[in-house]
């Protein structure tokens, strides 16, 4: 099958002579097209056909755009997601940490108790064993 071939390069050979004119005559008396009337024809078919190319090379660009605005977008939406979890985790890795602190501090105040006690059971021990030793003094004197 033969291929059209549009473009400004692609004209016929002019032919002159009878037939010519004939065929302008008929063409004009039953409005036929001439030649001039087809390479016009063709010359506008291939300005049509480099439209549509440059039409669908935007398209592609566009489309290429739009997919790469899109997948950017989704990867956004990703980390805005996984933003909440990180905060969650980490508000939950900072209530552990305070509970453990409470938890020493309240081990400490009870140490801090125990001694106090024992420091006041050593001085009651102390001032009982004063008043032995100079009660045994006096007895002695």
């Amino acid at each position: 099958m033969k291929s059209a071939n549009f473009g400004p390069k692609s004209q016929p050979r002019q032919k002159r002579g009878l037939e010519t004119i004939i065929g302008g005559a008929l063409g004009w008396t039953f409005g036929l097209a001439t030649g001039s009337d087809v390479n016009e024809i063709k010359h506008l078919m291939y300005e049509v056909l480099q439209g549509t190319k440059q039409a669908v090379n935007a398209w592609s660009r566009g489309q290429n755009l739009v997919t790469r605005v899109t997948k950017l977008t989704s990867e956004r939406f990703q980390h805005i997601d996984q933003l909440p979890n990180l905060t969650c985790r980490t508000l939950g890795m900072e209530n552990d940490r305070l509970q453990e602190l409470r938890h020493v501090n309240q081990t400490t105040q009870k140490l801090f108790s125990e001694t106090i006690e024992q420091i006041d059971l050593a001085i009651k021990h102390l001032h009982e064993s004063e008043s032995l030793y100079l009660a045994l003094k006096n007895l002695s004197n």
